[in-house]
């Protein structure tokens, strides 16, 4: 039985981002927050 997906990014991060604009690059990459999440750092700029 295979259990890999096309989809998943589980390891995309693999330490926190040091930078705003290391942050931003992952998230250009893949959306990894739950959209309030996501909704707040939009916001607030966090």
């Amino acid at each position: 039985m295979s259990t890999s997906s096309a989809a998943d990014c589980t390891g995309l991060i693999p330490s926190e981002p040091q930078t705003q604009s290391e942050y931003d690059n992952y998230a250009e990459l893949y959306n990894f927050l739950p959209p309030s999440a996501a909704e707040d750092a939009r916001r607030y700029g966090d």
